[in-house]
């Protein structure tokens, strides 16, 4: 689902992908832009990306620090960050990742965040609900204060065979970020999507 949202997005036009990982946006954009350069801090994702991408001669990966995007300024036309810019907790270095996704992005391109929207159990378990004042509220709060607005909003979930199975990879994965543990095999995820529009350049067409 949030593939396909971004494809639209994305056709015709240059890529970044900021904080990219093992690729799996990389790779379902590269039918449809120009280029796509995803970033990365960890050789290892870095790794599996380029594994996954190796057949598709636009798309181009480099090591980097999501909070230093060594992007050249307006280079691209879409810059997209899936789940980043929420695990930077010192909102200095996160105001510095998102100016460099900002720096790199042409007059007239956009921004795009994907992150976790308030409810479904897959919050609950990361103690990330608490309504209004929740951690989810007030890191999306930033995002919106930012000056992006939310686009899109996906009912999703992550589905396992058992019980015991979910249990398993959410204690392999959060530890003891988990305030809870799932209640069966389903876990229910909210994804919001949300957007930014630059400005077009002074006189531009």
């Amino acid at each position: 689902m949030v593939a396909a949202a971004l494809l639209p997005m994305a056709s015709g036009r240059s890529v970044l992908d900021l904080g990219c990982g093992t690729g799996k946006y990389c790779a379902a954009l590269a039918p449809v832009p120009r280029s796509v350069v995803g970033l990365d801090q960890s050789p290892d994702q870095l790794r599996l990306a380029r594994a996954g991408c190796r057949t598709a001669g636009n798309v181009c990966f480099a090591a980097a620090d999501a909070c230093r995007t060594p992007i050249a300024p307006v280079s691209v036309d879409l810059a997209v960050a899936c789940w980043v810019l929420g695990t930077i907790l010192d909102t200095d270095r996160r105001q510095a990742a998102l100016d460099g996704m900002a720096a790199a992005v042409r007059p007239g391109g956009r921004l795009v965040l994907v992150e976790n929207g308030e409810g479904g159990e897959f919050e609950d378990l990361r103690g990330r609900a608490g309504g209004t004042d929740g951690p989810t509220r007030r890191y999306n709060a930033w995002v919106e204060a930012a000056g992006f607005r939310p686009a899109a909003v996906f009912d999703s979930w992550f589905a396992f065979e058992s019980a015991a199975q979910s249990r398993a990879v959410f204690t392999a994965i959060w530890g003891e970020q988990l305030r809870g543990m799932p209640a069966g095999a389903r876990v229910d995820h909210r994804i919001v999507l949300y957007v930014m529009d630059l400005p077009h350049a002074r006189g531009a067409v």
